[in-house]
C-alpha cells in the first residue's frame, strides 16, 4: 500500500484532471512546462482551506499544510 499522504493523492488527482483539461482545451499543441502545477496551486490557494487544528509539530509547519 502507499505511504502517501492523503493531501498528497487529492494533488495529484486535480494534477491529473489539470492536464487532462488543458489536453482538451490545447488540442495537441504545446503547453507552457509548469501550466499544470500552476493551475493545481491557483485551485488550492482559491478554493481549498485547511480549518483543523494541527495534532503534531509536523501540522505546525507552513509547507505541510494547504
Amino acid at each position: 500500500m502507499n505511504n502517501a499522504l492523503p493531501d498528497d493523492f487529492h494533488r495529484r488527482h486535480l494534477l491529473a484532471e489539470a492536464r487532462r483539461h488543458l489536453a482538451l482545451v490545447l488540442r495537441g499543441r504545446r503547453r507552457e512546462p509548469g501550466l499544470d502545477e500552476r493551475i493545481v496551486d491557483a485551485a488550492l490557494a482559491r478554493y481549498c482551506l485547511d480549518i483543523s487544528e494541527p495534532r503534531t509539530l509536523r501540522g505546525l509547519l507552513p509547507a505541510y499544510r494547504l
